[in-house]
């Protein structure tokens, strides 16, 4: 099946690659169209009224209510997307940050949104208005789940939203909304590929196969879609950019200097005093690039070129996913008033990640520290070693890529469930009745290749102990090289395992409403709504035995499994103040609470308050005040503890040298096991101790965390304005958000120098540090999750929109030009953990994405009756790299980067065809060195460069 996609999708989009370039169009786009504009018809008071994000009380317009953008199917189609997600992760107002389908280290083919730039955790996806399937311990929604073909429009509301739908809607909602009124059978299909991006051939082919079937009966109607999506991976090895994998840079004016690749040469490298100096490095390598006699070569410079690891050549910088969905939606009127619906999903991806082959001795843990130790007894131990080695020497450290037993490879297999069925009821002609009962399941296998068992590695270093252990199949393994054939068959077998990690999160949602309007007041009708929930959620995590021991050298992961419960009472009401007079177009005041009792951590009370003020039917004021909170997660509460290896300063390193009298004090208070003290030149490096270990994971005493969320904005529409300003759209909206008490996990520095410099060491930090070994290291350091951050950001969207019709220049009415804007300037966003506060705006980390102070997207084109072309411009500003920033690293910023899309459409009455281009002129991200990364920040920049593709629909 593969092989069919590959040469499909290559053959379809090379040959109207040329097509692409003439006429292309914007990946199109996530644009952001603000509330109401092009996904729901404008529409007046008296026009039927439907059910906005955020609310459960009827409007006529989405504008009336807060500020939502909206993607409608049109720009859906237009888009290069496969996936919802990547559409969403465009927008402005959604933040670079989390896991997205670019994401090779740490990723498995899902795409998480985050608003805000508060995490994919704070983020409430809803499908209908009702939660989705979670696909992590976080509750994170994977958008890949959702298929793009049953997607009617997709409606970010951006303010906090607890008080309508609990937990999580912090930094926002995202309501994708399905098709309900489809009849007959719709077959479309995607195809997209990179083209000149790569060093080869064109590579990251996607393709996507969907089938729509609708039916409508007397009573209801039902829709099924079948959709397949295949994604091939993409190699470093195959960007330019990124096939020399840059670890750190230095731009000294007139000398740039570039270390790359890793440190752990594939042949081993021995470093250590024992007499006299050793420091050599071994290989096989010959001058023809062959593989020989044992050569033993003097380490004398760590940049070195000669003994640096090229990681590039083994890894992904695009994984490779496929996805099978079955999605249903129906309906069925069981009595006059009384209609019965459902929503059915199923969802299987399969993808892989591949990194680099295992690299020995990069980092410890208590049974594997650091380097691997060799004995002398060894029969691969080369002579000239010993040579070179003190009398009585029994133990050899080596650190070492292991070339020989391949990259390192996981399959991801997830597979998702979800059924909700409901009913609603016209109670009257003015109340209806809303019951529903929503199940979900998802069940998440990691399978890894090529990982190493320590404990049966160690037995092959030793021939006494292999020899012991010779009737499970130990062979003494030889690590002396980088030829390939130096570990044999029956090493690798004994050595390399292939574990499984599995885990599963359940839902369980039961919830009842009643909405509807009880008064007519002089300036509209009083609306309310009122109901409860209750919701049951679990989950189990459980990694291979390999983890759980501790053999894979990584440290030991504890499997977890927990439940909780949560029950919920809501209202809200709508009051129409003032309508129709001077000054006072409309007035419209919005309220709405929640009260929450969760069985994990007690009870919560949410409200907001909103208010919108048109003086004219053009211009428009609304603003909102509320407060969210986020209820821990499973992963939070029961997602278990592992064990971490982390690099940081003992206060009491030399303490009898240091002038703080308390800290010194502490210090010579503490016991090691045979009774004495801690020495007053105690020195932690000479017992190996520039890591400490700590207990990471999950913590059951954790509470929830809380939020305030204030809005304010304006809308300006072209309702009683000039004729030549028809067409005219504009709003910006402030936000300013502060979460408190947020789920983080403490820093390990401040912990330790908060308990030794407090006086006889009563800082409650000190119940976090264990006693101390006869070495005179501390045993453990607990860092399990706490209620310790805090987050404050606030910042601008902004859209501007103008369509203007050609027939003003005596062209045909059909031809019209249109041209938006959409962005975000970011004011602000601080993080304070423990009292430190980080300032992220216009920074950058290798580690998570951009905190950039302004991104926008401009789309400009022309339409004609049964045509659309249009160009995109997306612009990121540059930002401070955040590690240069606390002194780690030498290069200091990187620059704006502005991508250029195309894309051209044509309808026919049954048809339509769209070709397009996404960055055009094949824009390399900025580079930012990171070791075993991607030379680039794949959260924020595109990584696969000039992207073609191609869509086809046909209805019948």
């Amino acid at each position: 099946m593969k092989n069919v996609v590959l040469a499909w999708t290559r053959a379809g989009l090379l040959a109207c690659s040329t097509i692409a370039m003439l006429f292309a169009s914007p990946s199109l786009y996530a644009q952001e169209t603000a509330a109401g504009e092009a996904a729901v018809e404008d529409q007046d008071e008296k026009a039927e009224e439907i059910i906005v994000t955020g609310s459960r009380i009827g409007r006529s317009n989405l504008e009336e209510f807060a500020h939502i953008s909206v993607v409608s199917t049109e720009q859906i189609t237009m888009s290069s997307t496969q996936s919802v997600g990547k559409l969403l992760v465009e927008m402005p107002s959604v933040t670079l940050q989390g896991t997205n389908q670019q994401t090779n280290n740490g990723g498995s083919g899902a795409v998480y949104i985050d608003l805000r730039n508060l995490g994919s955790n704070r983020t409430l996806v809803l499908v209908n208005g009702h939660r989705f399937m979670a696909s992590s311990s976080g509750g994170a929604v994977d958008m890949n789940n959702i298929p793009v073909a049953m997607i009617d429009r997709v409606e970010v509301l951006l303010d906090g939203a607890s008080a309508a739908y609990g937990s999580d809607a912090v930094g926002g909602v995202v309501n994708i909304i399905l098709k309900d009124d489809f009849e007959g059978v719709a077959a479309d299909l995607s195809m997209g590929t990179s083209i000149g991006g790569g060093i080869g051939e064109p590579d990251g082919e996607e393709i996507t196969a969907s089938v729509t079937m609708g039916t409508a009966f007397d009573r209801g109607n039902f829709m099924a879609n079948a959709s397949y999506t295949y994604r091939g991976a993409v190699w470093h090895r195959d960007r330019a950019w990124t096939a020399k994998p840059v670890v750190i840079e230095f731009l000294t004016p007139g000398d740039p200097f570039q270390i790359y690749g890793s440190s752990t040469h594939p042949g081993g490298h021995v470093s250590f005093e024992d007499g006299q100096p050793i420091d050599v490095y071994f290989t096989n390598k010959q001058a023809d690039g062959g593989f020989g006699d044992l050569q033993m070569l003097p380490w004398t410079n760590a940049f070195d070129a000669n003994v640096r690891y090229d990681y590039s050549k083994e890894m992904f910088l695009l994984p490779g996913m496929e996805r099978l969905a079955l999605t249903t939606v129906g309906n069925y009127e069981v009595v006059d008033n009384v209609k019965m619906y459902m929503e059915g999903s199923y969802v299987h991806r399969t993808s892989r990640t591949r990194f680099a082959p295992v690299p020995l001795g990069l980092t410890g843990t208590d049974f594997y520290p650091g380097a691997i130790w060799i004995p002398t007894t060894n029969p691969y131990v080369p002579d000239e070693l010993k040579r070179l080695m003190a009398p009585g020497t029994t133990l050899i450290p080596m650190h070492k890529r292991m070339t020989q037993l391949g990259a390192r490879v996981w399959d991801h297999n997830s597979e998702g469930f979800r059924v909700l069925a409901g009913a609603k009821a016209d109670l009257t002609e003015d109340f209806n009745l809303d019951v529903f009962v929503n199940w979900s399941s998802t069940l998440q296998t990691t399978t890894i290749y090529n990982a190493i068992n320590y404990a049966r590695m160690y037995e092959t270093l030793d021939p006494v102990i292999c020899a012991q252990n010779a009737h499970r199949g130990c062979e003494v393994g030889n690590y002396f090289g980088d030829d390939p054939a130096l570990i044999t068959q029956g090493v690798r077998n004994y050595i390399l395992h292939s574990g499984a990690d599995l885990s599963d999160f359940r839902q369980l949602q039961v919830g009842a409403s009643v909405a509807g309007r009880v008064l007519e007041l002089p300036a509209g009708d009083l609306g309310i709504a009122f109901g409860a929930e209750t919701r049951k959620l679990g989950g189990a995590i459980r990694p291979n035995p390999i983890n759980v021991s501790g053999d894979d050298g990584e440290g030991k992961v504890d499997p977890a499994e927990g439940t909780y419960n949560a029950q919920e009472v809501f209202a809200e009401l709508n009051v129409p103040l003032l309508r129709n007079m001077p000054g006072f177009y409309s007035v419209e005041l919005d309220l709405s609470a929640r009260f929450s009792h969760f069985s994990s951590f007690g009870n919560d009370i949410t409200y907001r308050a909103g208010l919108s003020w048109a003086p004219i039917r053009s211009l428009k004021f609304r603003g909102t005040y509320s407060t969210a909170f986020r209820a821990p997660t499973i992963g939070d509460l029961y997602g278990g503890k592992a064990t971490s290896y982390i690099g940081a300063n003992d206060p009491c390193n030399n303490y009898g040298a240091n002038d703080n009298a308390t800290l010194v004090a502490n210090c010579s208070k503490e016991k090691l096991p045979n009774g004495d003290f801690l020495p007053a030149d105690f020195d932690q490096n000479a017992v190996g101790g520039v890591q400490f270990r700590a207990t990471t994971g999950s913590n059951q005493e954790l509470e929830a965390e809380t939020a305030r969320v204030i809005t304010g904005g304006m809308v300006i529409s072209s309702d009683d304005l000039p004729e030549f300003l028809d067409g005219l759209y504009i709003t910006a909206d402030y936000y300013n958000i502060v979460v408190n008490d947020a789920i983080d996990s403490p820093n390990l520095q401040y912990i330790l120098d908060s308990c030794y410099r407090s006086e006889n060491k009563s800082h409650d930090y000190c119940t976090r540090i264990s006693d101390r070994l006869q070495s005179g290291l501390v045993k453990d350091v607990q860092l399990t999750l706490a209620n310790i951050s805090k987050y404050e950001t606030q910042g601008i969207d902004f859209t501007v929109g103008y369509g203007l019709p050609l027939s003003v220049f005596g062209l045909s009415p059909a031809l019209r030009l249109n041209a938006a804007v959409q962005g975000n300037y970011l004011m602000n966003f601080d993080k304070t953990i423990e009292g430190a506060k980080d300032e992220l705006v216009d920074t950058i980390s290798a580690d998570s994405g951009s905190y950039t102070s302004f991104r926008w997207n401009l789309m400009a084109g022309v339409s004609g009756e049964s045509w659309n072309f249009s160009n995109r411009i997306r612009y990121v500003k540059g930002a401070d790299i955040y590690e240069a920033l606390i002194g780690e690293w030498p290069t200091t910023s990187i620059p704006d980067v502005v991508y250029w899309d195309l894309v051209f459409q044509l309808n026919w009455e049954d048809m339509y065809l769209v070709v397009g281009m996404d960055n055009v002129l094949n824009k390399e991200p900025p580079k930012q060195p990171k070791e075993g990364g991607q030379n680039a920040n794949v959260q924020t920049y595109d990584t696969v460069g000039r992207y073609v593709f191609t869509k086809v629909g046909y209805k019948f």
